[in-house]
């Protein structure tokens, strides 16, 4: 299989080109360059915080993760803002997350609040998404996102001041571009599609007015909001110097600990990952980790040989989480709609062309 000569994607990664054996993405890669101007978006949350005399002045979304802990440290202790921590269980929290979870709970300024929905809820979702388009990624994001808008709401003030929401994204490491991509209206669609959207409507989860909210956006995990929205929201990995090693070494003196190769792995925090990376891989022959490890290489952070190395997950450890995933859900391999066509394939179909 041919791959870049720079970093690691191959070939048959959609819509891609090479010249001279290097892939577009390393012919146009530009630097992330921080923005440090005066009256920058970064400055603007911030001053907002500091301007609160609330309760809390910073939400920080929070899986126990390396990114969104993270986050909350640098939120809650470098800045020292009164931070409210909502945790969202998707039903597929390790063990590693939640020892990560208690510790950061602990900490000063932090607030922890867990949003925890019924398992036969979240699971009905899931093998909908699985049966209909052969992912379940976006049940997970959607419903994120919907629980922890619902709960930042709750929070919000009665004279209606913004409490700044700090996110853990990053658009560098971890977009997947032409790959996946989701937003609301796709998600809805495919719970209508496989029957599950009563499901979702009838729960005590409903929100008409966080539905329509989330409908009004693109894909919220690359959406920064500032005004005409009720919620700011903004991604730090957008918006401060953000390397993924350097990231660990600092959490790992707070006593936070990861699995795997520390500063390379982003998604020890869900039990289910490995399950969406065969997922990944059976239809693309390559998964996020590809993407991830290849805009890495291209930032410097590491060289090709590592992330080649670093690529494939051990194949004990995928048999054995696909085994316990399935198992969970009460689903079979062979019940996967392996045809499906996910968002991006979905809005690709609509304009003709890729990303």
């Amino acid at each position: 299989m041919k791959r870049c000569s720079k970093c690691i994607l191959p070939e048959n990664y959609p819509g891609l080109s090479f010249q001279n054996g290097v892939c577009l993405f390393c012919t146009d890669h530009v630097p992330f360059d921080v923005d440090s101007t005066p009256g920058s978006q970064y400055e603007k949350f911030i001053q907002q915080s500091r301007s609160l005399e609330s309760t809390f002045q910073a939400i920080v979304p929070f899986s126990g993760g390396k990114d969104s802990s993270y986050a909350l440290y640098h939120i809650s202790q470098e800045l020292q803002l009164r931070t409210l921590a909502i945790n969202f269980d998707n039903g597929f929290q390790s063990e590693t997350a939640r020892e990560n979870i208690t510790l950061f709970a602990n900490l000063p300024n932090v607030h922890l609040l867990t949003v925890r929905p019924a398992w036969s809820f979240l699971a009905t979702l899931y093998r909908g998404f699985l049966k209909s388009v052969g992912e379940f990624c976006t049940v997970c994001n959607a419903v994120g996102y919907y629980m922890i808008l619902f709960k930042i709401l709750e929070t919000q003030q009665p004279s209606g001041c913004k409490i700044p929401v700090y996110g853990a994204w990053s658009q560098r490491y971890e977009a997947m571009p032409s790959v996946y991509s989701f937003d609301f209206h796709y998600f809805l669609d495919v719970l209508a599609e496989s029957g599950t959207l009563d499901t979702f409507n009838k729960s005590p989860y409903y929100n008409e007015q966080v539905v329509s909210m989330l409908c009004s956006l693109g894909d919220p995990r690359s959406t920064s909001i500032e005004e005409d929205f009720p919620v700011m929201y903004a991604m730090l990995p957008d918006m401060i110097p953000w390397n993924p090693i350097k990231i660990s070494l600092v959490l790992e003196k707070t006593g936070w600990i990861s699995e795997g190769n520390p500063g390379y792995e982003n998604h020890f925090d869900c039990t289910a990952y490995p399950a969406a990376y065969s997922l990944e891989t059976a239809k693309y022959g390559f998964s996020q980790r590809t993407i991830s490890l290849s805009a890495m290489v291209r930032d410097g952070l590491i060289n090709r040989e590592k992330a080649i190395e670093l690529e494939t997950l051990p194949a004990q450890q995928v048999e054995t989480a696909v085994h316990n995933f399935l198992q969970k859900l009460d689903l079979s391999w062979q019940e996967i709609n392996w045809q499906g066509k996910w968002h991006t394939d979905r809005r690709n179909n609509e304009t003709g062309e890729n990303e």
